[in-house]
């Protein structure tokens, strides 16, 4: 009788622990191996990055993008190109190790190298531009009946003596970070 009252004490402890970890693994964005870089299907799927020119982009209101049969994605903001879905992914892969939706911290040198850019004056200046675009760009993200709305980045702060971001990554766009597939969008 007292082994089988330790045991299954035991076991109680084994599956706190277990949940424990489950809920800690849902607090943080995936981890993704540092030469790769997780893209949902959603982007993928859709012209919500676009292969426009960065001297060619224009402002949208409300506009519908063109996307697959049953996502539907409509944008208010700067054109987003190529370059603003490989910043947004490597934000979200330097934010791996970090809780969601609190600041992470990174340097521009940081951010810079994790793209493959050099780290002079001019890539400073580019980034912190695309930075703020990603920050204003305003998406909606509908996948059969569930809706996202809401900015690519939440917000954020640069600090011009360290040259260290804090940029905010809001907690709902966490199932955007994962590929997924259309039918498994927040489930």
């Amino acid at each position: 009788m007292v082994l089988m009252s330790e045991l299954e004490e035991r076991l109680k402890s084994l599956q706190d622990q277990s949940s424990s970890i489950e809920t800690i693994e849902q607090l943080f964005f995936p981890v993704t191996p540092d030469s790769k870089r997780s893209t949902p299907s959603a982007f993928l799927r859709s012209a919500l990055f676009s292969t426009v020119k960065s001297r060619d982009r224009v402002y949208m209101k409300d506009q519908v993008l063109a996307s697959h049969s049953n996502i539907t994605i409509t944008f208010t903001g700067e054109t987003l190109n190529q370059e603003d879905l490989t910043l947004w992914n490597t934000l979200v892969h330097l934010a791996k190790h970090h809780p969601i939706d609190s600041h992470c911290s990174f340097s521009a040198y940081e951010i810079l190298k994790s793209m493959g850019y050099s780290n002079s004056g001019n890539d400073h200046k580019i980034l912190y531009k695309n930075i703020k675009r990603l920050a204003a760009a305003f998406i909606t993200i509908k996948i059969n009946n569930i809706e996202y709305f809401g900015h690519l980045i939440n917000g954020g702060m640069l600090d011009d003596l360290t040259g260290k971001y804090k940029i905010n990554l809001d907690k709902t766009l966490e199932p955007l970070a994962k590929p997924v597939k259309v039918n498994e969008f927040l489930a």
